[in-house]
């Protein structure tokens, strides 16, 4: 099978998650999802909701179209983590592990657009799964 779907550029991984000190216990430390992060994933939530996909079982090869609003650098991995990990929480796919093929391509987006991430999503039949993961033969 095959899916496309159109989701919001994500924030960079370098927004999505926060280090929040544990008060009372020295150097200890915990990573939560921002402010900033919830808002992605409910609006991927929402967008997997109305594409209609239900939860892809199995691997997966992933293409993506990335849309950048402007000619800022921006970096292709800090954008793969929060978009997957909203996918994952979402429902789009039972686990971002399952992944075994992710090429993204970085392009302007057309003048007056704002950013977006496009993604071609197609079950891999070949591939055989192991606990850690999927693998392809």
């Amino acid at each position: 099978m095959i899916y496309k779907l159109e989701l919001p550029l994500p924030p960079s991984a370098n927004r999505y998650w926060r280090h929040v000190p544990v008060p009372h216990k020295k150097g200890v430390v915990v990573v939560k999802i921002s402010e900033e992060g919830r808002k992605y994933a409910e609006l991927v939530a929402r967008a997997v909701v109305d594409s209609g996909i239900k939860t892809i079982t199995g691997a997966i090869a992933l293409k993506g179209i990335w849309y950048c609003p402007d000619m800022r650098r921006r970096d292709i991995d800090n954008i793969r983590k929060p978009l997957y990990d909203a996918c994952t929480k979402a429902g789009l796919w039972e686990d971002d592990s399952m992944i075994i093929y992710d090429p993204i391509l970085k392009k302007l987006a057309p003048d007056g657009e704002e950013g977006k991430v496009v993604l071609t999503i197609t079950q891999v039949a070949s591939a055989i799964l192991r606990k850690a993961g999927a693998w392809s033969k």
